[in-house]
């Protein structure tokens, strides 16, 4: 027995080590909390850490996968690290050698920032999502490389900016519940082939597949209206299919497009900004839908450098300024308004 006197008088108070009175504890009941859990001198080899009101991380070394369960919604961390109130620091960047992220079925959003300073994102090379999350916060999965293959769940809705740009995966399906995305979500990920988007996304935001170099398969519903700033810029697609409900292009939102040689713009188009197919090297024909009245806008073909032929529609009113400038093959152009508004017929042809 223990005794804890401080020799003035006091009761002593003692502990028995009696082996009949320690009940005994089986290894897979310790407490992750408890120092009890390894031996003096070892080194622990899991984590429990909050990461949500209702919401933990369980990580083990051995396998490398970090179990994120709980029910609601994570907490979302801000550049520094901790949540808006300051009383959550991200335990993630602490944590060394996660190769798998697993979502139980009962998390309902991804934290804001959930990777940032996280150097080892590199290693991550598998995310299993549970089948209620709603959300995936901003830059949530940025920069996973070796992230090779992702299945976004069809509970979800809306997804971060940036939440998954730089990634390695090789195709996506965005499921049709999802009606809100960030802009740049995935841009620059260079090895996307294939992507299938919501047919509720209604809009594609700013920068939303731009620098995908192999991105050649675009399949967009025809209910999509808008197509944002730059949302397909330096991407591979060949075959270009735009939506027949298409309402809005935004400026460049396929510059660069190295190798697409064809397009068909639908009558339903109101709008073209600046730039949209600016640098399309293998652009050979564009086609115009019966009705198209839309203006053509500034640079809008600039740089296309073998268009062979372009026929612009009586509807159209006018054309803004360097739309065809160093597209020196293309040939022809019917009633048009030009800058000064003086009507033309006019004909430019191959040096």
């Amino acid at each position: 027995a223990a005794d804890f006197s401080d020799g003035m008088g006091q009761d002593t108070v003692q502990f028995s080590d009696d082996a009949e009175d320690v009940p005994e504890v089986e290894n897979n009941e310790v407490d992750q909390f408890g120092t009890d859990a390894v031996g003096e001198g070892e080194e622990s080899t899991e984590t429990h850490v909050k990461i949500g009101d209702n919401v933990w991380v369980d990580f083990d070394y051995s396998t490398g996968i970090a179990t994120i369960s709980g029910t609601g919604d994570m907490w979302d961390y801000m550049e520094d690290g901790w949540d808006a109130k300051k009383e959550h620091e991200n335990p993630l960047p602490n944590i060394r050698g996660i190769r798998k992220i697993v979502f139980s079925d009962e998390i309902t959003s991804v934290s804001d920032l959930l990777l940032l300073n996280y150097n080892d994102r590199y290693m991550i090379e598998s995310i299993s999502f549970g089948k209620n999350i709603k959300r995936i916060g901003y830059r949530a999965f940025e920069y996973c490389k070796n992230l090779t293959s992702i299945t976004l769940p069809e509970s979800l809705e809306e997804i971060g900016n940036m939440s998954f740009s730089g990634c390695g995966f090789t195709n996506l399906e965005i499921p049709d519940n999802v009606t809100k995305a960030g802009s740049n979500c995935f841009t620059g990920c260079n090895n996307l082939k294939s992507v299938k988007i919501s047919k509720n996304l209604l809009t594609i935001p700013a920068y939303m597949f731009s620098q995908c170099p192999r991105l050649e398969n675009i399949n967009m519903a025809d209910s999509i209206k808008k197509i944002d700033d730059a949302a397909f810029k330096g991407c591979g697609v060949v075959n270009l299919q735009l939506p027949s409900n298409l309402e809005y292009m935004g400026y460049g939102a396929f510059a660069g497009c190295m190798s697409i040689s064809k397009i068909m713009l639908p009558a339903t188009i109101k709008y073209i900004e600046g730039e949209a197919f600016n640098g399309c090297k293998r652009l050979t024909t564009v086609n115009f839908e019966d009705g198209f009245s839309c203006d053509i806008g500034q640079d809008m073909f600039k740089n296309c450098d073998n268009l062979e032929a372009i026929e612009i529609p009586n509807g159209v009113k006018y054309i803004g300024s360097n739309s065809f400038a160093l597209s020196s093959t293309f040939i022809e152009i019917g009633f048009a308004r030009y800058n000064s508004g003086i009507l033309f017929i006019f004909l430019s042809f191959k040096p």
